[in-house]
């Protein structure tokens, strides 16, 4: 499992998602209203997927009014 810490600048809405290497879309994390300051999401593939993800190097995307980030991740199983 992995644990994204991300802070926002001012209330909004946010939306956490994760994708794969070739940008194809696996799991939506946070969406929705949050207050400014930081904030905690956990990504367990093992526990929230129908279907077993393959090891590898995963991206998220972050954003947030005013902000937005991508990074990357491994997952390994």
């Amino acid at each position: 499992q992995t644990t994204i810490t991300y802070c926002t600048p001012v209330d909004g809405r946010v939306r956490l998602r994760v994708y794969d290497v070739r940008g194809r879309y696996v799991c939506t994390l946070e969406d929705g209203w949050r207050e400014a300051g930081e904030h905690t999401a956990v990504w367990n593939p093992s526990l929230s997927l129908q279907q077993r993800l393959p090891a590898g190097v995963y991206i998220y995307r972050l954003e947030a009014p005013q902000f937005t980030s991508t990074r990357r991740m491994v997952y390994i199983p």
